[in-house]
């Protein structure tokens, strides 16, 4: 199956590859209907976009979750016996105040300072998937960076990042379950990479496709589930992170910083020696509400270990 997945983006590349001029065409007509377009020209337009998008992608978490068969969805559960309940309970609250804390600064800033500008010509279909790829890469170093340090520093954790490892099991809406000042943090490294990208800003309609697809893979990496078509899947050599991944860092919290890039956390030593199973990850004890099971990074705690204290791990 993987290797299946694996040959069609292969074979998808060569045929953008062979007709080339077929898909610059494309692109370009695409572009030329958008930027006549009024709402595309709007200064928050990839704020909106990015909302959207989130909100499209956690409906679809949530069918996945709430509406297909469990016993469809269990064979791509990564900790089958998840808890479904912030689901049922506030979500309209929490998605909702989410939203607002990312979109109303954005806008203010964008009444504020209006310099958005449409140019006439797209990027070539090669170009505009390099973009994209690049900021996507250009974004997680970024975040790579800043992701360890909440982790590293004791009172960052327990004043920044805390509220996103509140949960016990990783669900699409631990996406946003964000303090004030991480989804500040967070915005802050998407803005940086779509910005100063080979010094410049990225085509606006890579900046658009870029804001879908991040949106996807973030609310991916927190699905709790791993199905053969993911992107981290069909990408060879690990140099791909997914959900699998992201469900460790949030069990033990002291691998996998990066969101997608595996090759920054092989550089930085912070794979873990032996990755736990599917299974493992099911079975280890993760932590209670409040209470921490791993240590800071550079102290050894294993998730095996009976829960630790709370003056211990509280940070």
């Amino acid at each position: 199956m993987l290797q299946l997945e694996g040959l069609a983006v292969v074979v998808g590349a060569a045929l953008v590859w062979v007709f080339q001029d077929r898909a610059d065409a494309c692109v370009q007509a695409v572009w030329d209907l958008m930027r006549t377009r009024s709402f595309v020209r709007h200064e928050t337009f990839e704020p909106v976009v990015s909302v959207a998008s989130f909100a499209v992608w956690h409906a679809q978490w949530f069918v996945w979750d709430m509406v297909l068969p469990r016993t469809f969805t269990q064979q791509f559960s990564i900790q089958p016996k998840a808890d479904f309940d912030h689901w049922r309970f506030k979500r309209g609250e929490t998605l909702w105040n989410e939203a607002l804390w990312y979109i109303v600064p954005l806008a203010l800033f964008d009444r504020l300072y209006p310099r958005r500008a449409l140019p006439e010509t797209a990027p070539s279909a090669f170009g505009l998937a390099l973009e994209i790829v690049s900021m996507l890469v250009m974004y997680d170093v970024l975040f790579f960076a800043a992701h360890l340090a909440l982790h590293t520093v004791r009172p960052l954790y327990r004043t920044v990042h805390a509220k996103h490892h509140r949960l016990k099991h990783v669900r699409a809406t631990e996406a946003v379950r964000l303090s004030p000042a991480e989804e500040v943090l967070d915005v802050a490294c998407s803005i940086a990479a779509v910005n100063t990208l080979g010094f410049r800003r990225c085509h606006p309609l890579s900046r658009a496709l870029y804001d879908v697809t991040i949106t996807y893979l973030i609310t991916e990496l927190h699905s709790g589930y791993d199905t053969p078509w993911m992107w981290s899947n069909i990408i060879p050599g690990g140099l791909w992170h997914g959900s699998p991944h992201h469900c460790e860092h949030h069990l033990t919290g002291r691998h996998y910083f990066a969101k997608f890039c595996g090759f920054l956390d092989t550089i930085a030593g912070t794979v873990p020696a032996k990755p736990l199973s599917h299974p493992l990850l099911a079975a280890a004890p993760a932590r209670t509400h409040g209470v921490m099971l791993h240590a800071p990074v550079g102290k050894t705690v294993s998730p095996y270990d009976a829960h630790p204290t709370p003056k211990e791990h509280v940070y």
